[in-house]
């Protein structure tokens, strides 16, 4: 009997397991089920899973493989269908999930982005969308701030197709009211400049069309939730899926 079961037989006398860490895993509570580890591993996907790694270890991004995953995922299923896609991205940050959106969909040779608009302050949240002196959840004015537009610009200059508009999403939007979209991502972590987003971008989603919303069961972004079931509460035709790990799509 090796080493490792003598004291796992040992230890369970006292109600404890003792089991090796593998490299590149962590744990999860059991709520996940027990055929968890049967799901295909994403990592096989060589396309999704260079583009995610590239701006995650670059930390262009917040978001995490399984988010990353998600949009991926929808963005595929909507190239099959349309040869030509109009997608957004409000709440872009450093630029990384515009960048994998744009990279991943030039690799997998379906159909194409013809416009993908990435929207920012770029200077973090606007004391027009928090009333002054308070948070909310845990967000307060200018975070998210500090990163450097130009960088910004020009790590994503490499895609024609990519248009970078500078400001509050209730400002910029404006300028595409003419425009249908089948792909919106919302990130924005706070309900005023999300429950705009919806309204706006919502009138403009083809028939089939997606809006992703980054944080939906985020306990430090109530103002996710909010602006979502608010939004859903008066357009009962749009079908909501929340998902486990904190996103929320809706189909239009």
């Amino acid at each position: 009997m090796s080493y490792h079961k003598k004291l796992n037989k040992y230890l369970s006398r006292f109600g404890v397991t003792l089991f090796p860490l593998k490299k590149d895993y962590h744990y999860v509570p059991e709520i996940y089920g027990r055929r968890f580890r049967k799901l295909e591993d994403p990592r096989h996907d060589k396309i999704f899973f260079e583009e995610a790694s590239q701006v995650i270890e670059k930390e262009k991004t917040l978001l995490y493989y399984d988010r990353l995953f998600t949009l991926y995922e929808v963005l595929k299923d909507l190239l099959l269908k349309h040869p030509l896609i109009t997608v957004v991205e409000s709440g872009a940050y450093r630029g990384g999930t515009s960048h994998f959106l744009a990279s991943t969909s030039e690799r997998l040779g379906l159909g194409k982005i013809s416009a993908l608009y990435s929207i920012d302050t770029f200077q973090g949240n606007s004391a027009k969308d928090l009333t002054p002196g308070t948070s909310e959840g845990t967000h307060f004015v200018s975070e998210f701030g500090g990163v450097d537009f130009q960088e910004i610009s020009r790590y994503l200059s490499r895609f024609p197709f990519i248009h970078i508009l500078k400001g509050r999403v209730q400002d910029v939007a404006p300028d595409l009211a003419h425009l249908k979209f089948q792909l919106v991502h919302l990130d924005m972590d706070i309900y005023r400049p999300t429950i705009f987003a919806l309204n706006f971008f919502g009138e403009r989603m083809i028939k089939g069309g997606v809006i992703i919303l980054d944080d939906y069961r985020s306990s430090k972004c109530p103002g996710i939730k909010k602006s979502v079931e608010e939004y859903c509460e008066s357009h009962r035709e749009v079908t909501r899926i929340p998902l486990l790990q904190g996103q929320c799509i809706l189909v239009f």
